[in-house]
């Protein structure tokens, strides 16, 4: 528990003992020596102090300690959240906002099979222009587009995985997969 506690008076004054005239409380061995209030807490199993000169700093000191505070940076206002992820009002709408927001879609779901030099990128996207921008390639690059999504993309994945470069989308070019290719836009042509 919290409390703000003063050093210059006994909390427990018998009614016997003198008074100071200034305060009309029982004083201690550290009236008028030092900072008068103390602001006390546990941190855990320690019991903490910090001291100050005015009482008001001291309530204000423990409110701020009880509050949870925003984790953004510089943000400074009191946490609406619970932990671990401390946000206030603004933040935590923020947030919401950008967690509901999908990928602009372009086009219908496709698999697309890209040139690069030697090997082949097969992957999944409904936005090819924006991918091709992220990858760095011209749109010639280009080889084939199917209709499918993320199921026909790990079909093609699994078929292929002998050329597989590592554990990545890329694709040794070998006669199977040029064969898969020129079947396929033979079929579109």
């Amino acid at each position: 528990m919290a409390q703000v506690m003063d050093n210059w008076h006994k909390s427990r004054g018998a009614a016997s003992e003198a008074r100071c005239a200034e305060h009309g409380l029982v004083p201690s061995g550290m009236h008028g020596k030092g900072v008068r209030w103390a602001a006390r807490w546990r941190d855990g199993a320690r019991q903490r102090k910090q001291n100050f000169a005015r009482r008001a700093d001291a309530e204000q000191f423990l409110k701020r300690l009880g509050a949870a505070w925003c984790l953004v940076p510089k943000c400074g206002h009191s946490a609406v959240t619970e932990p671990p992820v401390l946000l206030c009002a603004d933040h935590r709408d923020l947030l919401l906002l950008q967690l509901g927001r999908k990928k602009p879609s372009v086009h219908d779901p496709l698999v697309y099979f890209v040139r690069n030099g030697t090997r082949i990128k097969i992957g999944w996207t409904t936005n090819l222009k924006v991918r091709l921008t992220a990858l760095s390639l011209p749109r010639d690059a280009v080889a084939l587009t199917i209709p499918g999504g993320p199921s026909e993309e790990d079909w093609l994945h699994e078929k292929f995985a002998k050329a597989r470069v590592g554990r990545t989308e890329w694709f040794e070019v070998v006669p199977e997969l040029e064969a898969f290719i020129a079947a396929r836009v033979i079929q579109n042509g």
